[in-house]
């Protein structure tokens, strides 16, 4: 799926991969699928209509990605010095950087094993001694049988 949004945001864990893209890039992009808008300012959902002649809702919805994910971002070159100026500005093409991110969620740590449960966490130690269940490593294959 593919989300525009206003800012470069990191929503949840996982790996992105950010790249600027030329304003044609963007809209080429921008028409080819399908997008969720996060666009949150009238302005700059204004500016992009008129730029690339779609629609863009105005939404304060918080993003949320799924693996394989796509996000277009136009994303102001400077913040606005007066927070109380959000939203009054009238920026022009040119103060926008087009950006792209591809989002891959994290991948499972779950790799058949679990902790050993027997010796000192995840010192591999019993008592001393190498544990027998584990080798030291900490680990065992899950469904390991233990006392």
């Amino acid at each position: 799926m593919m989300h525009l949004l206003n800012s470069a945001v990191m929503p949840q864990a996982g790996q992105y991969r950010l790249e600027a893209i030329t304003t044609d890039e963007f809209g080429a992009r921008l028409k080819s699928e399908p997008f969720v808008s996060y666009i949150g300012y009238p302005e700059t959902a204004k500016i992009l209509e008129a730029l690339f002649g779609v629609e863009v809702p105005i939404s304060r919805e918080q993003t949320r990605l799924a693996d394989g994910d796509t996000m277009l971002v136009a994303r102001l070159k400077y913040r606005v010095a007066a927070p109380g100026q959000k939203g009054y500005v009238n920026p022009t093409a040119e103060d926008f950087e087009w950006l792209v991110c591809h989002y891959s969620a994290p991948q499972s740590a779950d790799d058949g094993m679990e902790d050993c449960g027997i010796c000192l966490h995840s010192s591999g130690q019993l008592d001393g001694q190498t544990c027998q269940y584990c080798g030291g490593t900490g680990r065992v294959p899950r469904g390991t049988p233990r006392p």
